[in-house]
């Protein structure tokens, strides 16, 4: 097992491109906390499937996911190949069992991740626009913008224009819901993570979900100081796993 790990991430357009999507943080939060020494290699969004298939990664379940691949995928030291964050983790836990994300807490990744994407969800309106004008090169820009129009059902320029569709999805009924679930998720134990004192996935979930809001997708502070304003916890939380979110390339 002498092989370098490499983690596949979506890359910014940038010179020196950066983490920001938020399946990808979760794995490199978890690569992070394991002190693991990784390469990443980036990958745009139409050559995720091609690559991926060439390497002989099962595609996902139609039933399951509507992308057949997506990032992120790890290459391990033995050579295999594991796609998807929480395989990922899994993987690593078992090859380099300390320190645990303890991933035997599934109900708590389930609930954090159910809480993130219904916090995504209810500000769909807000955030997807903003990937092919904020972050992404011409090539992940134009795929971004065809595949999530079909999802959507309409111009990503459509979906995000209005403002008051925009206001609109901080006032509905279904960010009040999210934001229920993740405070539930945060206060069901006594400490700063979700299973108390010690970090573990179910906190890169959320932390991977907090970093579409603190990152690239935001405009001085009207993703990030809104939603953290909803509750204490989150600010507090966010500050708990900084450390594992400092690597972002």
């Amino acid at each position: 097992m002498a092989g370098e790990i490499i983690l596949y991430d979506l890359p910014t357009r940038s010179p020196h491109p950066q983490c920001w999507n938020p399946n990808t943080w979760k794995a490199r939060a978890a690569l992070n906390l394991k002190s693991l020494p990784y390469q990443t290699l980036w990958i745009e969004y139409p050559d995720l499937a091609p690559t991926f298939s060439s390497f002989g990664i099962p595609s996902n379940p139609v039933s399951e996911s509507p992308w057949l691949y997506a990032a992120p995928a790890t290459r391990l030291p033995d050579g295999s190949y594991v796609m998807d964050s929480r395989a990922i983790a899994l993987a690593l836990d078992k090859l380099y069992p300390e320190p645990s994300l303890h991933m035997h807490e599934g109900a708590a990744i389930d609930r954090a991740q159910a809480a993130v994407i219904a916090l995504i969800t209810a500000l769909a309106a807000v955030i997807v626009p903003r990937p092919p004008k904020m972050v992404l090169g011409e090539r992940s820009a134009d795929y971004f913008r065809r595949t999530r129009e079909v999802k959507f059902g309409m111009a990503l320029a459509e979906l995000g224009a209005s403002e008051v569709m925009a206001e609109e999805a901080w006032e509905g009924e279904g960010l009040v819901r999210a934001v229920e679930e993740l405070r539930g998720v945060l206060r069901e134990r006594e400490g700063e993570f979700v299973g108390g004192q010690e970090v573990g996935f179910a906190d890169f979930v959320l932390g991977g979900g907090c970093g579409v809001f603190s990152g690239k997708l935001d405009k001085g502070g009207d993703l990030y100081d809104r939603v953290m304003s909803f509750d204490k916890s989150f600010e507090r939380h966010r500050k708990a796993c900084a450390k594992w979110f400092e690597r972002d390339g």
